[in-house]
């Protein structure tokens, strides 16, 4: 069992990796993964942290010893959530005691937190592991992977989660067969990034995905597209890493690249990939941990999870990369993504839920505007392309508008009424324009200094992460977008095992 007892008391996760991450509200669930110091065991460690009142009062849950849970061994799966209400966690695929189950599809139902087997009908298609996934009005979007004979795949599979159904996505132009990549979520179309792939269909030959070689497959459409990155900071090719969006930028974390003949630590560890412009950058980062650590370094991980909480990215479990053999990690990393200069700090594991420890209140801080832009984050609850904000942007632009005419029109009126009685005192002679506005024909109107003018307003849409928004309701017009934007990948081998 990885979930141990410190000499205190309390509860705490041993270290792992080839697990997955799912946030829904604020409950931060871990499903699965692999201690390479431990025995395979029989049952997968399933577990959540409570995180509505912040880091220092975090509560950790142990599901695996509450009635109803019986989830077998996994590690290498991917996890989404799903059903009609948003409110299930479906564990996709993977190897371990899971496979003995002949079962592709486990379901946990956060509401009565227990798990099922869900009967699909459909394409069924073969287990696999290495993937990553994206959830979009319901739908699971599952690509590429690895099966247990290493056969590699660019299937798209398609888990419809709220009618059970499996269906295939369009084939045409997509990519080479691939894995340990990430896919993230953007209005719409998954952007997947890094991995390694064939280097053709037929080919033995594995090769790195370069970074600048961005595929996109376009959910509304059912279409792939190509592009071809030429601009900025392009990183080092990767596995490992992880992806979650913030604003309109992909921030990627992490990851392993083979430089022949070692494997070494992928530079730069982080780094922004903006999806309007299609130019990477490498972020500025400050260490806000009091006291300052010795090293300021961010760490170097590999197959390790990052979650988006609100503007928070949490970075947990994994491998590091920098030291032979691989050593496991055991705190956790919080970055704050919604400022310029990225301020992050390391949490050990039994500070978590300690109200006496020294942890930054940058959870349930609000922060200002990111500068990464106005495209919400794919967890909003919107129609597609939309702000939760956009209704109080409009409502805020017209009601600026509306300041401005009757601004103006009161000002009109003054003017007028001005001129008029200056021209019954005058016999009706109009004041001439100055020099400088003496080609200028009409009527020139000045605001007097008492009118309150507001100028166009500054609009500054929200990022649309407020808590709990990370779910919504079906249809899809009004149906949010989910993408877990985490990494699944397996323990410290960065070759495929026999």
């Amino acid at each position: 069992m990885n979930i141990v007892v410190n000499i205190n008391g309390q509860v705490i996760p041993g270290t792992r990796t080839s697990h997955d991450a799912v946030l829904i509200g604020k409950k931060l669930y871990f499903i699965g993964g692999h201690n390479y110091n431990k025995a395979t065991e029989l049952i997968s460690d399933f577990f959540y942290y409570d995180l509505e009142a912040g880091l220092s009062d975090a509560k950790l849950v142990d599901l695996r010893s509450q009635k109803g849970i019986n989830l077998p061994y996994m590690i290498w799966h991917t996890a989404n959530i799903g059903g009609a209400n948003q409110d299930s966690i479906f564990m996709i695929g993977g190897i371990g005691t899971v496979e003995l189950s002949n079962n592709l599809v486990y379901r946990f139902d956060t509401r009565t937190n227990t798990t099922s087997i869900p009967i699909i009908q459909g394409n069924i298609p073969p287990r696999r592991r290495y993937t990553d996934s994206v959830s979009y009005g319901g739908k699971i979007y599952i690509f590429g992977g690895v099966d247990r004979v290493n056969i590699f795949y660019n299937n798209l599979d398609i888990l419809d989660t709220v009618n059970l159904i499996w269906n295939v996505g369009n084939p045409v132009n997509a990519p080479l067969p691939r894995y340990l990549y990430t896919a993230t979520l953007v209005n719409g179309v998954i952007y997947y990034i890094g991995g390694r792939r064939k280097s053709t269909v037929t080919s033995n030959i594995i090769t790195y995905v370069l970074m600048s070689n961005i595929y996109l497959y376009d959910i509304v459409t059912n279409t792939w597209s190509f592009r071809k990155v030429t601009a900025g900071d392009i990183p080092e090719s990767r596995v490992g890493h992880s992806a979650v969006l913030i604003g309109n930028k992909i921030c990627i974390y992490g990851g392993v690249h083979n430089s022949v003949p070692v494997i070494t630590s992928a530079t730069p560890t982080i780094a922004l990939f903006d999806t309007n412009t299609f130019i990477w950058t490498t972020p500025q980062l400050e260490n806000i941990n009091t006291p300052k650590l010795i090293d300021t370094n961010i760490p170097k991980l590999a197959y390790h999870t990052a979650t988006l909480i609100d503007n928070i990215m949490f970075v947990a479990f994994g491998n590091f990369t920098d030291s032979t053999p691989r050593v496991p990690n055991k705190n956790y990393y919080i970055f704050n993504l919604g400022q310029p200069k990225i301020q992050w700090f390391r949490l050990a594991q039994n500070d978590m839920g300690n109200p006496n420890a020294n942890i930054p209140n940058i959870l349930n801080t609000p922060n200002p505007v990111s500068n990464s832009g106005n495209v919400t984050k794919s967890t909003t609850s919107t129609t597609d392309q939309q702000s939760s904000s956009g209704n109080p942007v409009i409502i805020g632009l017209s009601t600026g508008l509306a300041v401005i005419g009757l601004g103006t029109i009161v000002a009109f009126t003054l003017i007028y009424r001005r001129k008029k009685n200056q021209n019954s005192a005058t016999g009706g002679e109009i004041d001439s324009l100055s020099a400088s506005d003496s080609s200028t024909s009409g009527v020139t109107l000045q605001i007097p200094p008492d009118t309150q003018h507001s100028p166009t307003p500054t609009l500054a849409q929200s990022q649309g992460y407020s808590p709990g928004q990370e779910y919504s309701t079906l249809p899809l017009s009004q149906q949010e977008r989910f993408s877990k934007d985490t990494s699944n990948y397996f323990p410290g081998s960065e070759t495929l095992p026999s």
